[in-house]
């Protein structure tokens, strides 16, 4: 894509179902540069072998775009970074664990015969193993009930037998074929450790195929986009220490919520980062300091360079007023500053209009704020985000509502230092509106 020129252009390069990667190089813009040059300076330095870094933020916040720039020539000196894009592989709705290690696995043997001849030979030993473990309890026990259950669990072997005969052909087709995804997860929920260690031991071939003078870097995104609280919990809580025992380094961005969570802990192998576009003051904290002043002009600036840099030199396509409205009603969240534009964009374009103007923007924001306004639905939902508008702070016990709001984004928390809620600006107003009603 190259910088638009006119209204047109300026809708295309302004869609934010196209993310900013290595391809339109040209469109990135460090929101983060601070906080990616500390990662990539651990990533350098650091001797332990093994850690685990966590990218904390919400959805939207740009997460994606800082990891498609995590690698500069320090890195790709050291690493091999392995991207495994949980979009092209998971369905967002329906994650696993298991799923987790079996497309790490084929995104390190998909272009590596010795490799895939590995990890297949290996899922057969594992296989075989599992049927004999059947054959034995058969001999021992003869009674009806239990007959069954080892029927089923031979049923269920044979079954995965037929599965990893088709070779790799499973793992490229397991998104969309639900049907084999729950015969293998069935299988291995008895034999998680045995996942866990043929992962390990195709890093370890890996190594001895292509040499240690670079090490493993793996980035496994998407997962943070999970809606589901409990595969949320199931993934990042009680899955963690299999997650985090994938031999090599490893940096996953995690939903916001789960850092503010006792049960999230931090161990001595992992290292968590919050990537927070703070556009507001905390109002619970006054004044505010110079540093915070400072802080959020260069977060502002920051997202108008976004727009600046998909605009051609010379060519005025939006009003300045109307980008600040829109960074003003983003919340600080990158994705949702993109779409208002892109809205506001598409509005200008209907009526024929030369540039973006701020009431194609309120347009825009009033869009969106009708899209999300309806999916508010609940005295629960409107207390929490009344209380949340007045106090900024959530004084309830109804945690798996918090986390729903801020997996939709109706409410933003900026967690770096003392954390603190607001509720998102696109619904703001409404929310005053239900709860006097």
């Amino acid at each position: 894509m190259r910088p638009a020129k006119n209204i047109i252009e300026l809708v295309n390069v302004l869609d934010p179902a196209i993310p900013v990667c290595k391809e339109n190089k040209e469109f990135y813009v460090p929101v983060f540069d601070d906080e990616i040059k500390r990662l990539r300076d651990d990533l350098l330095y650091s001797d332990r072998e093994n850690i685990t870094y966590y990218i904390a933020g919400q959805t939207g916040t740009g997460k994606t775009s800082a990891l498609n720039f995590l690698p500069d020539k320090e890195i790709e000196k050291k690493y091999t970074v392995i991207y495994i894009k949980g979009r092209d592989v998971f369905d967002p709705n329906d994650v696993d664990i298991i799923d987790v290690f079996l497309m790490f696995c084929h995104e390190l043997i998909k272009s590596e015969k010795r490799l895939e001849d590995k990890f297949l030979k290996k899922l057969v030993e594992i296989q075989k193993q599992f049927s004999g473990e059947i054959e034995k309890i058969k001999e021992k026990e003869k009674t009806t009930e239990i007959s069954a259950e080892l029927n089923a669990k031979a049923a269920l072997g044979f079954n995965f037998w037929r599965i990893i005969e088709t070779g790799l052909e499973f793992l490229a087709s397991y998104k969309r074929n639900s049907t084999n995804r729950e015969i293998v997860r069935e299988f291995f929920k008895v034999k998680q450790e045995d996942l866990l260690k043929l992962t390990n031991d195709i890093i370890e071939e890996y190594y001895s195929i292509f040499g240690t003078a670079k090490k493993l870097l793996a980035v496994i995104d998407d997962l943070e986009k999970m809606k589901e609280i409990e595969q949320i919990k199931a993934i990042f809580v009680h899955n963690k220490y299999y997650l985090e025992s994938i031999n090599c380094r490893k940096v996953i961005p995690v939903p916001v919520h789960l850092t503010l969570q006792p049960e999230y802990g931090a161990g001595s192998d992992t290292r968590t980062t919050i990537l927070d576009v703070k556009i507001t003051a905390n109002p619970n904290a006054t004044p505010i300091s110079d540093e915070d002043k400072s802080d959020m002009e260069k977060k502002k600036q920051l997202l108008s360079e976004i727009i600046c840099k998909r605009i051609e030199n010379g060519c005025n396509l939006i009003d300045t007023n109307a980008i600040e409205l829109a960074i003003k009603m983003s919340g600080g969240l990158v994705r949702q500053f993109i779409t208002i534009l892109y809205l506001a964009a598409k509005n200008a374009r209907y009526l024929k209009g030369k540039k973006v103007t701020i009431n194609d923007v309120n347009k825009a924001v009033g869009d969106e704020s009708s899209f999300m306004s309806r999916k508010i639905i609940g005295k629960e939902i409107i207390d929490l985000l009344n209380e949340i508008d007045r106090k900024h702070y959530p004084y309830t016990s109804q945690t798996d509502l918090l986390t729903e709001s801020l997996l939709c984004n109706n409410i933003i928390v900026h967690a770096n230092g003392n954390a603190w809620y607001e509720v998102n600006p696109l619904i703001k107003e409404t929310i005053k509106v239900y709860y006097k009603q």
